[in-house]
């Protein structure tokens, strides 16, 4: 499923592609598919839709906070984050991720700090902007705040 978001949500775009989901903003002349695409506003400022968007799912959400609205998020799409699709998107442009080795990642950008190319083992490039990604402490720290905000089950031996 593509989600496409209201930008009154924007906010919430960078963490739903933390968790795996495919999602953009929707801009009100771009015609969605209601078989492939859902569309999530916010109750207090819904969004006229077009009428090429009948029986296209529509996810409103009514919560306040970031957490709560992404616990709203999941439990009303039915969707659970998947740890193999969990940071597996880029949080610029959307774009899946390619596994790359440390080897390649050096060719392709010298400047990697060497401390990171030496104690990662697993990099991912964004095929279209060109970004690079690694697991170090912020996957860890995002991880964890996920857990505080009860989106993600409490880890155990996180501190």
């Amino acid at each position: 499923m593509r989600y496409r978001i209201a930008p009154h949500l924007a906010f919430m775009i960078q963490w739903l592609r933390v968790l795996g989901f495919d999602v953009r903003p929707w801009e009100k002349r771009e015609l969605l598919d209601p078989l492939h695409d859902a569309l999530i506003q916010w109750e207090p400022y819904p969004l006229p839709l077009p009428r090429k968007g009948r029986g296209l799912t529509v996810i409103t959400l009514s919560r306040a906070t970031l957490p709560q609205l992404l616990k709203e998020f999941l439990e009303q799409s039915g969707q659970q984050p998947d740890p193999e699709k969990m940071f597996g998107r880029c949080l610029r442009c959307n774009t899946p991720l390619i596994p790359l080795p440390p080897d390649t990642v050096k060719a392709l950008w010298p400047e990697l700090p060497e401390y990171v190319y030496r104690t990662q083992k697993r990099f991912n490039r964004c095929p279209t902007c060109g970004k690079f990604f690694w697991e170090g402490t912020h996957v860890r720290n995002m991880r964890r705040t996920l857990s505080d905000w009860g989106v993600l089950p409490k880890e155990t031996g996180v501190e």
